[in-house]
């Protein structure tokens, strides 16, 4: 994955200062699990539900996991 990110500020040009760089899959998985660590479960589920679109109908965790995936259903679709 290709990111471009601010390493500081350049006052003479009075603009950020960017790099470009490559992260790999075990770089972007570590940061991903570090984000969701800092989180409680609500707190993930919530962050989820807003920000994702489902990937498919997966195990079965019973009701909840059904409630939570039409929810999610719903704002992928648009109708949220």
């Amino acid at each position: 994955m290709k990111l471009k990110k601010a390493i500081g500020f350049s006052t003479k040009e009075n603009k950020e200062i960017e790099i470009e760089f490559d992260l790999n899959k075990k770089q972007i998985l570590k940061i991903v699990n570090k984000f969701f660590d800092t989180m409680s479960y609500s707190d993930r589920e919530k962050w989820i539900s807003k920000n994702t679109c489902p990937m498919g109908s997966g195990g079965d965790m019973g009701v909840a996991k059904s409630m939570f995936q039409s929810a999610q259903e719903r704002r992928c679709r648009g109708l949220v």
